[in-house]
């Protein structure tokens, strides 16, 4: 196992050369070319811009995996300390039609599987539950080197 941690350490290494030595240089003369094609206010924009969609995204990536895990914990009767609340939630949710058409199509189980294979949760005896063995018939885009 201590050969393996050795063998990525090194490609690693080597990776970082070729990023400083190579492909550094090429992004700065690509970025000092942009830099001198547009306007200081249309960057600082852009930028805005840029940094608004991101924390959007993050806010959204935080609901949906609440909303998955409400979702496993509910449907796979996971008894949690929280479980009064998110038995709320999920009722709450079951009402509106439109929201749920949306979960399905873009935070769907196999979407937030691949996403999060990782994504873990306690119940109230203290066991882990790994979610996706909740759901093992999707499989995540990589192959496991290491058991849980």
């Amino acid at each position: 196992m201590e050969e393996f941690v050795y063998c990525i350490l090194f490609f690693w290494g080597i990776l970082t050369i070729f990023l400083v030595k190579k492909l550094n240089p090429f992004l700065d003369n690509i970025l000092s070319k942009i830099k001198s094609k547009i306007s200081h206010k249309l960057a600082k924009a852009f930028l805005s811009f840029l940094i608004i969609f991101l924390m959007f995204d993050c806010v959204l990536t935080c609901y949906a995996q609440d909303l998955f895990v409400t979702r496993m914990v509910i449907q796979n009767h996971i008894k949690t300390e929280d479980f009064a609340r998110r038995e709320e939630v999920y009722l709450k949710l079951q009402e509106k039609d439109s929201l749920l058409a949306f979960i399905d199509t873009y935070w769907n189980d196999e979407k937030m599987i691949k996403t999060f294979p990782n994504m873990k949760i306690e119940d109230i005896d203290g066991n882990v539950i790994y979610l996706d063995s909740l759901l093992p018939e999707i499989q995540p885009y990589y192959r496991k080197i290491f058991e849980k």
